[in-house]
This record gives structure tokens, sequence and C-alpha cells, in this order.
């Protein structure tokens, strides 16, 4: 009689066995597709935030009237996504600047055009943190 109970739990052990591992699995792929949707959200927020804040330094950069430019990169990082905004001129001399690199976890950088001239450069640095709540 022993040996058909140690048989049943040998089978009842490797019977939990494969459901946890089975378990394991699938809730690593249901991570990694949670985590690729998220990311993919991230990206298409930083592509609509570089092209904002883009449009938005253009016309300061245009009648060379800065005096602005870190009330706009401030207006900008009050958004939750946004950790991080850099702006420079075209020699590449910091006009403004908020927020900590080290914050961001995505980074986007375009250039600010006049016509076909270069007139500055922004960075712009996302976070997770909208996401993690």
């Amino acid at each position: 009689m022993s040996k058909r109970l140690s048989i049943v739990d040998d089978i009842n052990g490797r019977v939990t066995l494969v459901i946890a591992l089975v378990a394991l699995v699938l809730v690593g792929l249901n991570h990694q597709f949670t985590l690729r949707e998220a990311r993919s959200q991230v990206d298409d927020r930083a592509d609509e935030t570089i092209v904002a804040i883009t449009e938005a330094f253009r016309l300061p950069f245009w009648d060379h009237n800065l005096s602005n430019a870190m009330e706009i990169a401030t207006a900008f990082s009050t958004n939750d996504w946004v950790s991080y905004v850099r702006v420079h001129d075209a020699d590449g001399r910091p006009v403004a600047g908020v927020g900590s690199h080290s914050d961001a976890a995505v980074f986007r950088e375009a250039q600010i055009n006049y016509g076909a001239r270069k007139v500055g450069q922004v960075t712009v640095g996302l976070t997770l943190s909208p996401l993690q709540k």
C-alpha cells in the first residue's frame, strides 16, 4: 500500500512541477509583452513631444529673442512624461535646461531649423514613471 501512495505522491509532485513551470513561462511572456507595449507607448510619446518642443522653440530662435527659452523648457517639463529638456543654439552653446539626465529613460534629439538653416538643437528625455503608476 505504501508503494501506491508513493507513486501517487510522485505523480502529484511531477504534475505540480509542470504546472508551476508552465505558469512561470506564461508570467514571463506576459511581462515581456507588457514591457514591449509600454516601451512602444513611451516611444510614441517621445516622438510627439520632440515635434511639439521643436515647434515651440522655432519662433524664439527665429527672432533671436531667447529670453523666454527657460520658460518654454520649464513649461514642457511640467508634463508627467518629460523629465529632461536641454536646448542649445546653432553653435552648441546651452540656452535652457531643466531636469536631470539620469531621470529619463527615453531620449529624442532634433534640430531647430529656420528654413534650411539650423538655428538650434533640442534634447528631450522622458521618464517611465507614468507607466509605473
